[in-house]
């Protein structure tokens, strides 16, 4: 059975399920680049104690596996390079932010 548009109850013993499409019509316009002199590196196989300290930077409740994983397991994670591609963002020379694309 297909609904009309809008609202519509739903008897009770039932469950509503929804479906959203999006679809992008064009390519958004880019943000402006952050103030100050900064630099977007690869990192083709970063060291992994460069990767632990940089990694929390992140704050976000994703990255505590990573974290705990063992050195020959993180290895294996992040120096794929069919998998993954690491890049540092780096201001004045010094990293400040982990750019992680996952290819899988």
């Amino acid at each position: 059975m297909i609904l009309p548009d809008g609202y519509s109850d739903v008897p009770a013993g039932k469950i509503a399920a929804v479906v959203t499409h999006l679809e992008m019509t064009e390519r958004p316009a880019l943000p402006p680049d952050p103030p100050g002199a900064w630099t977007l590196r690869t990192r083709r196989t970063p060291a992994l104690d460069w990767y632990r300290e940089i990694f929390p930077r992140r704050r976000h409740w994703f990255g505590v596996p990573r974290i705990r994983m063992i050195d020959a397991e993180l290895a294996a994670t992040i120096h794929s390079p069919l998998d993954r591609a690491v890049y540092a963002l780096a201001q004045e020379g010094r990293d400040e932010g982990l750019l992680e694309i996952d290819f899988r």
